[in-house]
C-alpha cells in the first residue's frame, strides 16, 4: 500500500497522533465504484484519487470525523450518499454553476456551517471550494486538496479532536460497503 501521503502530512505536522498500520485506502475498483455511487469523477492524476486510495478508509490519526465527512464513522453509506445530494442540491439552489455538471463532492464540514468541495469534473479538479452556510457564499479557495489537508492540520482549533488518541487512530469511515 501506498504511505507517501499520509508518511509526508505526519512528517510535516508530527504532533498528530499517527500508526501507519491503520492506514487504509481503496483500491482502483473500489475507487470505480465510488465514482458510480456519489456521482463524482476521480481520475488516476486528481489529488482525491491520491487521497482515497492511500487514507480513504483510515488515515492512520491524522484526521477524524470532526474534520473529515468521509470518516463519519455514526454515519453509514446511505446517510453519506444523501448528505451529499442534499448540499449539492442547497449549493445549486444557490446558485453555485455546474454543482451537477462539475460532479461536486463534499470533503469536509467544520464548525458545523463550513463547508469545503471539489469539482470532480472541472477543469480545476484539485481546488477545493467553500460554501459559508451563514453567509450563503461559495468561493473557489486558493487551497489544492493536499494544501487544504496541510491547513486542516496546521490550525491547532480544526486540528482538536473530541475523542481519545487511541480513538483516534482507529477511527474511520466507510463509503461503499452497505
Amino acid at each position: 500500500m501506498v504511505l507517501n501521503l499520509a508518511e509526508k502530512l505526519h512528517k510535516k505536522y508530527p504532533k498528530q497522533p499517527f500508526d501507519k498500520s491503520f492506514v487504509r485506502g481503496y483500491s482502483d475498483e473500489e475507487i470505480k465504484k465510488i465514482e458510480r455511487l456519489y456521482d463524482i469523477e476521480v481520475p488516476p492524476t486528481s489529488q482525491l484519487y491520491d487521497f482515497l486510495k492511500c487514507m480513504g478508509r483510515c488515515s492512520g490519526g491524522l484526521f477524524g470525523g470532526d474534520q473529515m465527512i468521509i470518516y463519519w464513522a455514526s454515519r453509514n453509506v446511505r446517510d453519506k450518499v444523501c448528505y451529499q445530494n442534499f448540499n449539492r442540491e442547497d449549493i445549486i439552489d444557490l446558485g453555485f454553476d455546474g454543482a451537477n455538471s462539475n460532479k461536486v463532492f463534499f470533503i469536509s464540514c467544520i464548525y458545523l456551517t463550513q463547508y469545503y468541495f471539489l469539482a470532480t469534473k472541472s477543469k480545476d479538479i484539485n481546488i477545493v471550494y467553500h460554501w459559508n452556510e451563514n453567509t450563503d457564499e461559495i468561493v473557489k479557495t486558493e487551497f489544492t486538496l493536499y494544501q487544504y489537508l496541510e491547513w486542516i492540520l496546521s490550525d491547532d482549533t480544526i486540528a482538536a479532536f473530541s475523542c481519545s488518541e487511541q480513538e483516534l487512530i482507529e477511527t474511520s469511515g466507510e463509503l461503499i460497503d452497505f
